[in-house]
């Protein structure tokens, strides 16, 4: 077996990790390959860029032909429940696929999903293989612990503990990951289109834009300081940018407090007040009640430029205001 060059479509070359034990992609590094009887010689490029000769024993490597290129049309590809840009698709041998983007990277992947409509892939990290995640590690066994000592059969206990024995991995893209994980991705947002259609303060403006752009945000404050006017607020933005959002608590009082600032606005008919049959079904009873409401927000034009203008006054006037707050404080003490 000779393999000169690096077409990565061509072939696929792993060896193992000598730090992590694990086979690994090292295929763009390979200029050339032969089999010498005992052992592979092969000349790969470094991290620096600098030619090396090696022997690597047969069990260290393993090496698959090009089998066929996976026929993608004109389907999307989504990572992870996000489409990402793809040149081709190639699998190797009955073996791994490798991804090819059009933005000239790659990646490994053990398995592709091929719908009617799309492709879908997913990765599972190491770390987000549950067994091998000490925090969910903890977690599940306070749930276990907890379901232990419930007397109760039906208690809230018993029920988490059974979510729990459920989850056998965690979607590297979800809320949940990016916990256990202790990152936050973040992302950008369109100033443009924040809008804040309820009274609010500087501090509020500030917290809407960390939850728009973390995937994980926690806001606090004593009662009165304006944590569900903040939850308003998002919810108006979700709604504008077609997002969907659910808001849960571990009691009702909470949720119904939400829907009844959004009724007393009269901007009831955008939430599905759930939670236990009772409300589902009153929800369902009357399922085309707000159809024209609905029609009316949706019909109705909107000047981007003009908001834009009196959003950046009104945030300019709330952080003197803000401001003028502290010197006052400062004042007094």
């Amino acid at each position: 077996m000779i393999i000169e060059g690096n077409n990565e479509k061509d072939h696929l070359i792993l060896k193992i990790d000598d730090s992590t034990g694990k086979f690994v992609d090292v295929t763009k590094n390979i200029i050339f390959l032969n089999d010498a009887g005992r052992a592979y010689y092969v000349v790969m490029l470094t991290r620096f860029g600098e030619k090396r000769t090696y022997y690597f024993s047969f069990n260290n490597m393993r090496i698959f032909p090009s089998s066929h290129m996976i026929n993608i049309g004109c389907k999307p590809v989504y990572l992870n429940n996000k489409q990402i840009p793809v040149q081709c698709i190639v699998q190797f041998g009955s073996g791994p696929y490798k991804v090819f983007t059009t933005n000239n990277t790659s990646f490994l992947i053990p398995s592709i999903n091929i719908l009617e409509n799309d492709i879908r892939i997913f990765t599972i990290s190491e770390n987000t293989k549950v067994k091998n995640n000490l925090l969910f590690s903890y977690y599940y066994s306070l749930a276990e612990i907890a379901s232990q000592n419930c007397l109760d059969d039906q208690g809230i206990e018993k029920h988490l503990f059974a979510l729990y024995q459920k989850i056998n991995c965690i979607n590297p893209d979800s809320v949940l990951s990016n916990y256990y994980e202790r990152c936050n991705s973040t992302e950008s947002i369109e100033e443009n289109k924040l809008i804040f259609p309820f009274m609010t303060n500087y501090s509020q403006i500030c917290a809407l834009r960390m939850v728009l752009q973390n995937k994980l945000s926690i806001i606090s404050g004593p009662p009165g300081t304006g944590k569900t006017q903040v939850i308003l607020t998002l919810l108006a933005n979700a709604v504008c940018q077609n997002k969907k959002v659910a808001i849960i608590s571990n009691n009702n009082t909470a949720v119904a407090n939400v829907f009844d600032k959004m009724k007393e606005l009269g901007m009831e008919f955008i939430i599905a007040n759930l939670g236990n049959s009772n409300n589902v079904n009153e929800f369902f009873s009357l399922p085309h009640a707000y159809l024209p409401i609905i029609k009316e927000y949706k019909d109705s034009s909107v000047d981007q430029k003009q908001i834009k203008t009196v959003l950046s006054s009104l945030e300019s006037l709330y952080s003197q205001k803000n401001e003028l707050s502290k010197l006052i404080q400062k004042k007094r003490i």
